[in-house]
């Protein structure tokens, strides 16, 4: 199982915090979603599904979480299109151009 955990974004209402928390917590092999402080912890079950990582790819973007630590669940499996050129999220996670 692998830990992940970020620095909260800046929530512009109690309502946007609340999205984040049920977007993770609905995604298929998330689980122990916790905010402590500023920081957001959560495990998802390995393997990570492809679908399960573009959620999470799509969450971190849309709330300008550094998605840095994300490389660490690339795969042989996810590599062809996970580590493809000219996505919205290849330079922020493999810090490439």
């Amino acid at each position: 199982m692998a830990v992940l955990e970020f620095e909260c974004p800046h929530f512009r209402s109690a309502g946007d915090e609340r999205a984040l928390f049920d977007w993770l917590e609905r995604l298929h092999g998330v689980s122990r979603v916790r905010g402590r402080g500023t920081v957001v912890r959560f495990s998802l079950s390995e393997p990570v599904s492809d679908e399960t990582l573009r959620e999470v790819l799509g969450l971190y973007w849309r709330y300008g979480i550094d998605p840095g630590p994300l490389a660490g669940m690339e795969t042989s499996e996810n590599r062809h299109w996970f580590r493809a050129a000219g996505t919205f999220w290849y330079a922020s996670v493999f810090g490439e151009t």
